[in-house]
């Protein structure tokens, strides 16, 4: 064995102990260096910096002796070819926050911290949601979760009272017929007035997502994280495969022959639509709250969690995930260990709730409750997200919206669109 790797293995046993503690939350963050001097630190994102700051000010004081990150602030829109781009001439970051529908394409860049006999994959599934468990494989782990941004079911309270209902539906068989009940006509036949936003992708916010979350609420994965094969269509003993069914599901709202027709392509976009007060349920993320009480702060609306399949013992939601990874490339490896164990620590994530109004991704916090009637809500749909493995978020996109639509109109049947999606999935993941 190399003396580098028995340096490494060392590392490792030490950083395991001492991510045991930070993980009970014994002690805030630490370092692995020793008498090494202080590691200057680059860690790159796309969350707001005035947002993030604070978190980094305060870890970086705690940490003065041992490491300062420097956080840089990247556009969603160029992120993934800048980190590349830096990567390749060797000035990449140290750290970077990975989201969870971009690990398969970039977990070869990042350096996986081992499991040991102290740090175990049971202590990482008993600290974090199970949503983090992506960020794992068997050898160990990917990156420490450090936000989780879960769909949720936002609904307008005056629209819900002139109808005569007084709470939203916990179930979808529920809110299929409920949802028309909501829609307003012009003279020209137009919908004005909607009771959901589902049916259709080109106008509605995270149809990706909506579609996703139907599928992996029927207790199916979309890929399998161990074997990385496509399985969003395996029908066990279901009596129509989990793909097709949720593709289903979803183009009845927006069939004008159906009752449940709530949804047209020429339509505004739903959150829009939803913060005009002329939507009366929209399925946005968490981070969709303050946005919406921006856009009208006269709204009258409140937030649930998202509706299940009724028997169904499973409840699930969509969430999107960042965690903090470390550069396989990374000069400063202990410091930058030292960095993402101290980002997803108790006080870390505390910070996070604070300045960027999101749950948080530790068991131990949600455990501790909340006292705002939304965050509270959060919290439980925080426990309930799940992601899965996407091979090109972007590509995933495409396949998602030709499968939705080709079917809506006719151009296939659903099992064809399903099965054409399936073959397209496939190859990305060749």
């Amino acid at each position: 064995m190399s003396k580098f790797n028995i340096i490494l293995i060392v590392v490792f046993v030490v950083a395991a102990i001492l991510a045991v503690l930070m993980f009970s939350g014994l002690i805030p963050g630490f370092g692995l260096g020793g008498g090494e001097s202080k590691a200057d630190l680059v860690l790159w994102g796309t969350v707001n910096k005035r947002a993030i700051l604070p978190i980094i000010t305060e870890l970086n004081e705690q940490n003065k002796n041992i490491f300062s990150i420097q956080y840089v602030e990247k556009p969603i829109s160029s992120f993934e070819n800048d980190l590349i781009n830096a990567l390749a001439s060797s000035s990449g970051p140290d750290l970077w926050l990975l989201p969870q529908d971009m690990i398969l394409k970039h977990e070869d860049k990042v350096f996986v911290i081992p499991y040991s006999n102290t740090f175990t994959e049971r202590s990482f599934k008993d600290v974090f949601v199970s949503e983090g468990e992506l960020f794992t494989n068997s050898t160990g782990v990917i990156g420490f979760p450090f936000t989780i941004d879960p769909i949720v079911m936002y609904w307008n309270r005056d629209l819900y009272q002139g109808v005569g209902i007084s709470n939203p539906p916990e179930f979808w068989d529920e809110f299929l017929v409920n949802a028309p009940i909501f829609n307003r006509y012009d003279d020209a036949g137009n919908i004005v007035q909607s009771g959901a936003a589902l049916g259709e992708f080109s106008n509605i916010k995270n149809a990706k997502e909506l579609v996703s979350m139907l599928i992996l609420q029927t207790g199916n994965n979309i890929v399998d994280p161990q074997s990385r094969e496509i399985v969003f269509n395996d029908k066990g003993d279901a009596p129509l495969p989990p793909a097709e069914a949720a593709v289903k599901f979803y183009n009845q709202f927006s069939d004008p022959a159906k009752n449940s027709y709530v949804w047209n392509r020429s339509m505004d976009d739903s959150r829009r639509l939803f913060s005009s007060g002329k939507l009366a349920n929209y399925f946005g993320f968490a981070s969709d709250f303050n946005t919406i009480k921006k856009l009208n702060p006269h709204l009258n609306f409140d937030v649930t969690l998202v509706p299940q399949i009724k028997d169904s013992k499973l409840v699930a939601t969509f969430g999107r995930m960042e965690a903090v990874v470390v550069s396989k490339a990374s000069k400063n490896l202990n410091a930058s260990f030292s960095a993402a164990y101290s980002l997803s620590s108790i006080p870390s994530i505390n910070l996070v709730e604070e300045n960027l109004l999101l749950p948080p991704v530790r068991r131990d916090i949600i455990k501790e409750g909340t006292k705002s009637p939304e965050m509270a809500i959060f919290y439980k749909a925080s426990l309930q997200a799940k992601g899965w493995l996407e091979p090109d978020p972007m590509e995933v996109y495409s396949i998602f919206k030709e499968m939705v639509e080709s079917s809506a109109v006719g151009k296939l049947r659903i099992y064809e669109a399903v099965r054409q999606a399936e073959g397209r999935l496939e190859k990305l993941l060749k």
